[in-house]
């Protein structure tokens, strides 16, 4: 009877020194994966004059417009990446978006162009082009900036601008040294 209490004895405070460390690997494990799969807090969009418009895709894809150069850019919030993925003709601008996941298209409001764009979503192909109103005498010269890269606050970071809401641009600045980027509200 006296060996069983001592086997008891040591059992015990074993339990008291395996257990929490047990527990405390436990959830180190579940926080793990959590803080890596936080989203990043700036997503660059290579070649980007300026940064305006942006809508969400399907799961954690995102589109974002070079207001400028009319170019869309497609990313990823999980990943934290962005990449050309329409390279838009000479002449447009992209100064709003939403996507129709249904349907697979990108509706892109061409601002001083007084028109309108539609985008394959699988191809990135003009589908449609509008003229709604015609162009606006105030639209800036052609003359830009030369092309850097832009930063883009990721969406899913902004506040009060959830992924799943569809959020807008609420400030970029461009990665150049000392330049000044373009601020927008929404």
């Amino acid at each position: 009877m006296l060996r069983t209490l001592r086997c008891g004895r040591s059992a015990a405070r074993l339990a008291r020194v395996v257990l929490p460390i047990l527990v405390l690997s436990l959830v180190a494990a579940m926080a793990i994966p959590a803080a890596a799969s936080r989203p990043a807090e700036v997503i660059v969009l290579p070649g980007a004059r300026s940064a305006e418009g942006i809508a969400a895709g399907r799961g954690t894809t995102f589109y974002a417009g070079d207001l400028f150069a009319g170019d869309i850019f497609r990313g990823s919030i999980r990943r934290g990446t962005a990449e050309r993925f329409i390279d838009a003709p000479p002449g447009r601008m992209a100064v709003g978006m939403a996507a129709d996941l249904r349907h697979d298209l990108l509706f892109v409001a061409g601002g001083f162009t007084g028109q309108g764009y539609v985008y394959d979503l699988r191809t990135g192909a003009t589908v449609a082009s509008y003229q709604f109103a015609a162009p606006s005498p105030h639209r800036p010269p052609p003359s830009h900036p030369p092309r850097s890269s832009m930063t883009w606050p990721s969406p899913a970071t902004a506040p009060g601008s959830p992924i799943h809401d569809r959020p807008s641009c609420t400030s970029c600045r461009s990665a150049e040294p000392g330049s000044q980027g373009h601020r927008s509200g929404r």
